[in-house]
């Protein structure tokens, strides 16, 4: 993963960051110009999932979601005990791959509806509690640009479980 700077003070950031470790300045990364922007400069904003998912992208312009964030179709019960924390485990897992598809020039747009051959949508989704009906269990998996995934495997040692 490619490092970045602070538009304030030209330290070293990283993927992931929020806010420079150095001057404390407030960053989002905009994915338009593949490079971190002040928040609240050039006309950007924050995703509306700031806050839930400790999304640092910018808002798309006029929109209230990033473009990563706005793939999603179906996000866990966060009112489920450790949820938020896999759910925010998948979402940095899924900016990198937008982050990648975006550098090698792919198309990422959201599906408009389930039908379409074209877009990408993403569920994240949990197990029922106690396993549902039969013992169901959500798979991880695409069918037609729908990705799902199970927000459990945001746990390593769950992951290397149902293996």
């Amino acid at each position: 993963m490619k490092l970045f700077d602070c538009p304030h003070c030209g330290h070293r950031l990283y993927f992931e960051n929020a806010r420079c470790l150095n001057c404390s300045s407030a960053v989002l990364y905009d994915p338009q110009r593949a490079c971190f922007a002040l928040s609240g400069a050039d006309g950007g904003s924050p995703c509306a999932n700031a806050d839930e998912c400790a999304c640092n992208w910018m808002a798309e312009p006029g929109q209230p979601f990033c473009r990563a964030c706005a793939l999603n179709q179906l996000i866990p019960d966060l009112s489920v005990d450790g949820n938020r924390r896999r759910w925010i485990r998948v979402e940095a897992a899924k900016k990198r791959a937008v982050y990648s598809l975006l550098a090698f020039g792919l198309p990422v747009t959201p599906k408009q509806n389930p039908a379409d051959e074209a877009g990408l949508a993403f569920d994240f989704l949990a197990d029922p509690i106690g396993g549902g009906p039969g013992g169901e269990r959500i798979l991880t998996g695409h069918d037609n640009g729908l990705i799902t995934l199970n927000v459990a495997e945001a746990d390593s040692a769950e992951r290397e479980r149902r293996r």
